[in-house]
C-alpha cells in the first residue's frame, strides 16, 4: 500500500549488506527512457544507490515485495522496484523455457479515439479495439472478432496500447487469461488460454515487420551477389517501401545477426523475429560478398 514501511537489503558502493528503510511513495509507475518506457515499478523513497539493483525489498513482516531496480537521477529519495509478482513469473519463464516468453493470443489492436468511442457507446469512452484476429489463435477460438473493444485484462483497465502490452506481461504461455470485452452494446467476459508464438507463424511475422522474406543458405537460389557466407539466411524477397529495402538492403544479401543473436540458419532467425517482435528496433549483421554491415532496423 501507499505510505507501507519497506526495508530495501543491498550492497551500495560495495558496502555489503546495507539495509535502508522508506515507504512506498507510489504504485504502477512508469519510466521513460531515451527509446522506451519501463512500467509497473513501486516507487520508494528508501536510500538505494549503486550496488543495491537485485537487492530485495521488504514489507515490515520480512516477506519480499520486490527487487530493487533503478533511481532516479535528478534527484533524491526515488527509487523504483520490480513488484515481486512479475519477478515471480520471470522466474517461472526461466526454469520451463530457458528465457522470458512473451505470452501470444493472436490479436492486433489498436488505439480507440474518443469520438469511436462515443458512437460504439463504450462506458467511460476507454479502450482498445481489435483491429485483427489470427485464425485458430486463442483469441480466435475464444470467440474475439474484429471491432470488439478490450475494456480490462485481469484487473487492469486498458486505455491504451500501451496499457494492453504492460497486462499480457502478467501472465506466461499457458496461464488463462480474463478478458472484458464491449461488442454491439454489451459487456462481455471471455477467457483466452495464452499460448507461446508458434514459428510456422515467424515468417509472416518478418514480413509484416521487416518487409523480408528468408531461406537458409542451401536453398541453391542464385542472386545477383554471390554467397560466400556459410551460415545466415539469405533475403529472397524485400519490399521495395519497407525500412530495411530504404537503406540499401536487396535480395542475396545474407543476415548473419539479429541483436545478440547469432542467426546460422532459418529456425534461430525465426525465433529472433519472434524474441524481437514487440521491440521497436533491431541491430542486424548483413552481410554482402565478403562485407558486413552493422544496421539498426525499425520495426
Amino acid at each position: 500500500m501507499i505510505g507501507e514501511t519497506v526495508i530495501a537489503i543491498g550492497n551500495p558502493f560495495g558496502f555489503s549488506n546495507t539495509v535502508t528503510t522508506g515507504v512506498i511513495s507510489a504504485k504502477n509507475r512508469s519510466i521513460r527512457t531515451e527509446d522506451r518506457i519501463f512500467q509497473d515499478f513501486i516507487q520508494i523513497d528508501a536510500s538505494i544507490n549503486p550496488g543495491n539493483s537485485g537487492g530485495p525489498l521488504l514489507n515490515i513482516n520480512g516477506e519480499l515485495i520486490g527487487i530493487n531496480t533503478a533511481i532516479y537521477a535528478k534527484a533524491q529519495g526515488i527509487g523504483f522496484a520490480i513488484p515481486i509478482n512479475k519477478a515471480k513469473r520471470i522466474i517461472s519463464d526461466l526454469i520451463q523455457y530457458g528465457e522470458v516468453i512473451q505470452p501470444w493470443i493472436g490479436l492486433t489492436i489498436q488505439n480507440l479515439d474518443k469520438k469511436l468511442a462515443q458512437y460504439l457507446k463504450v462506458p467511460g469512452n476507454k479502450g482498445v479495439m481489435v483491429k485483427g484476429v489470427v485464425k485458430n489463435s486463442p483469441s480466435h477460438k475464444a470467440g474475439i472478432y474484429e471491432g470488439d473493444i478490450i475494456v480490462s485484462i485481469g484487473i487492469r483497465k486498458i486505455i491504451s496500447n500501451n496499457d494492453y502490452k504492460t497486462a499480457l506481461k502478467d501472465f506466461s504461455a499457458g496461464d488463462t487469461i480474463k478478458i472484458n470485452l464491449w461488442r454491439d452494446g454489451k459487456a462481455l467476459n471471455v477467457s483466452v488460454a495464452a499460448a507461446v508464438f508458434p514459428l510456422d507463424l515467424a515468417g509472416d511475422l518478418a514480413y509484416k515487420l521487416m518487409g523480408i522474406r528468408t531461406e537458409n543458405i542451401s536453398s541453391g537460389k542464385r542472386f545477383a551477389y554471390k554467397i560466400i557466407a556459410k551460415q545466415g539466411v539469405i533475403i529472397t524477397k524485400i519490399y521495395r517501401q519497407s525500412y530495411l529495402y530504404q537503406t540499401g538492403a536487396r535480395p542475396g544479401d545474407v543476415i548473419r545477426q539479429i541483436d545478440e543473436i547469432n542467426v546460422k540458419n532459418l529456425k534461430d532467425f525465426e525465433e529472433a523475429i519472434v524474441k524481437y517482435r514487440h521491440k521497436t528496433s533491431v541491430v542486424i549483421l548483413l552481410q554482402r560478398g565478403a562485407q558486413g554491415y552493422y544496421i539498426s532496423v525499425k520495426l
